[in-house]
């Protein structure tokens, strides 16, 4: 469900503990106002205290938020830093911060700029409302330690070496790392209008992979910013209900489309499995 509303409103709807995981990825400060609406720091704490009051106890909140520069005033040039403030204030709330995810794209072709490196990458921060109910950790790598015996050490207190009983690795794959990068342009979505349209597209491999570590099929996602709906196509292409809430017309009639093709595409791949 994608409705066409403030999602400060649209969450005060929402029962309470009702969500099982968020996927979403604010404005960015003052980066970007789309049809006028601010999000200043007043709208992210109704946003956060709403989020807080509808996460499930070991419910999930996948916050994604780049970095703003500074245009004007004494700190001009600096990054605004609001990404790790926002982290702070939630975790104030009471969420854990569980784990810190370094989002990035390659292939991307970046303007000069100027005294900084191209192409910065962007926290992602995994929250959760007590110990995480649903976790299921991506392996993509292979693992160079399987079948092999190996010691390791660390060091005690006073500084000196421990060489720890050897160890032997079983699994075929190893753990995905921290970082994770994605290919930009075409691969971001198959969507191409959408693409040519929207500013801010999520990258759908992404909502993929958090939806698969950190959900159920079944559960309930929620994109309180939901934008084109990256997050609720993915939702309901993995067999998870969604709802989200998108305040401007435009972007709310492009994500509502994409929910569309998206039910229809998940309802076939339902009845070939019941009748394969």
């Amino acid at each position: 469900m994608l409705s066409h509303s403030d999602c400060r409103v649209g969450l005060r709807g929402l029962p309470p503990e009702s969500v099982d995981l968020t996927v979403t990825s604010p404005p960015y400060g003052g980066m970007r106002r789309f049809g006028g609406h601010e999000f200043d720091w007043n709208v992210f704490a109704d946003v956060a205290n709403e989020l807080w009051r509808v996460t499930k106890p070991g419910g999930i909140l996948c916050w994604q938020e780049g970095e703003e520069v500074i245009r004007t005033g004494p700190r001009k040039g600096s990054y605004s830093g609001l990404p790790t403030a926002h982290a702070m204030y939630l975790q104030d709330l009471g969420f854990l911060r569980w784990d810190r995810l370094i989002t990035g794209v390659t292939g991307i072709r970046c303007p000069d700029a100027g005294k900084r490196y191209l192409c910065p990458p962007t926290d992602l921060f995994v929250l959760t409302k007590g110990e995480p109910k649903n976790v299921a950790l991506l392996e993509d790598r292979l693992n160079s330690t399987v079948g092999k015996h190996r010691r390791t050490t660390d060091r005690r207190a006073d500084g000196t070496l421990r060489i720890r009983k050897p160890y032997g690795a079983t699994k075929e794959m190893g753990r995905r790392t921290t970082i994770w990068l994605y290919p930009a342009g075409a691969s971001t979505t198959r969507d191409a209008g959408v693409r040519r349209e929207f500013p801010a597209l999520m990258i759908e491999a992404l909502a993929r992979d958090l939806i698969l570590s950190y959900s159920l099929p079944g559960d309930l996602v929620l994109d309180p910013f939901a934008g084109a709906c990256t997050t609720g196509k993915l939702a309901l292409l993995l067999d998870r209900k969604f709802v989200g809430f998108e305040v401007h017309e435009p972007y709310f009639q492009m994500g509502a489309e994409r929910l569309r093709v998206a039910a229809g595409a998940a309802a076939l791949a339902r009845s070939k499995r019941c009748f394969a």
